[in-house]
């Protein structure tokens, strides 16, 4: 009984460190994205200004 309490246990715990490594991954994308898209806007307005 331990056993198998241990093995799932395991097993639940693989799948939600992939699952949270994913989602970080993501939002860390997502996150570049955006401020780099922030970024070129800024730069845009600054050299049409100047």
């Amino acid at each position: 009984m331990i056993d198998g309490l241990d093995s799932t246990v395991g097993e639940i715990s693989d799948a939600m460190e992939g699952l949270t490594t994913k989602v970080s991954d993501l939002l860390q994308t997502k996150l570049t994205d955006f401020i780099s898209s922030g970024l070129s806007a800024a730069e845009i307005i600054f050299l049409t200004r100047f």
